[in-house]
């Protein structure tokens, strides 16, 4: 049984949610949690141990200040979100599996957002997560941004199907972390995390690598084309890009002396 959150719109796998408690209360056996546990599990009966299991997690994560902290950091991201999607907090094994996932069907569209429990450990780096992921979804559901679950792929670049999901993420995940630090939502240090990633993944664009990162970083409006259009081509777009900016102005003679 999912159990939602006050805002009616956040869900919890109870499985996340039981690693999430239990990891925190690790340290402190003598805590009344764990008493409340053991007795659940003196029930003969599946279905009324689960149950009572699931009531005492969901109480003590919301004791612990868990449920405020999402739906204030949901509602914060996605003020400007008209209709809501469902969100639901999955457990992730490895960092390499947390993010958000997107999910459409018809007219229902569901957000799954995958994180390891040991996140919950240190508010401020799950509250620096949040904003981040939150954020892109707000992203996916602005209708100026034109968000699509894949990206388009040309058959002769379908062998770097992988690479360029790779780029169209760090790019993605650039502008998103220059938007918190500009609302004072991040810490300082993003923006050198961001750049050595950054110049990891385009570092096909040589001396033009500094200045791609500074653009992409103050870009307050980005759009999922042309991210996907960097992501695919990053020097020739990038070139295009710098062609058009520095393009000197045309004069226009209208006859007069």
């Amino acid at each position: 049984m999912q159990k939602l959150l006050p805002c009616g719109q956040i869900e919890v796998d109870p499985e996340l949610m039981d690693a999430v408690v239990t990891r925190v209360h690790r340290h402190n056996l003598s805590l009344p949690y764990w008493a409340a546990r053991e007795h659940a599990y003196l029930s003969s009966d599946d279905n009324d141990r689960f149950s009572a299991l699931d009531m005492l997690n969901h109480t003590t994560f919301r004791e612990l200040g868990f449920a405020d902290l999402l739906t204030r950091i949901w509602d914060e991201m996605l003020i400007d979100v008209p209709q809501r999607p469902r969100l639901r907090l999955a457990p992730a094994r490895v960092a390499g599996q947390e993010g958000a996932e997107l999910y459409v069907r018809e007219h229902l569209r569901t957000v799954i957002l995958r994180v390891r429990a040991d996140r919950f450990e240190q508010v401020e780096s799950l509250s620096l997560f949040l904003r981040r992921e939150f954020l892109h979804i707000a992203d996916m559901y602005d209708s100026d941004f034109g968000y699509r679950p894949n990206l388009v792929i040309p058959d002769d670049l379908a062998w770097m199907k992988k690479a360029l999901a790779e780029r169209y993420r760090i790019l993605w995940d650039t502008v998103v972390d220059g938007r918190l630090l500009r609302w004072n939502l991040a810490p300082a240090d993003v923006k050198p995390s961001r750049w050595r990633d950054f110049a990891r993944t385009f570092d096909v664009l040589g001396n033009e690598c500094r200045p791609a990162f500074e653009w992409w970083f103050i870009h307050s409006s980005p759009c999922h084309s042309v991210l996907s259009e960097f992501a695919r081509s990053p020097l020739e777009s990038w070139m295009r890009q710098h062609t058009l900016r520095h393009e000197p102005a045309v004069e226009v003679y209208d006859g007069t002396v």
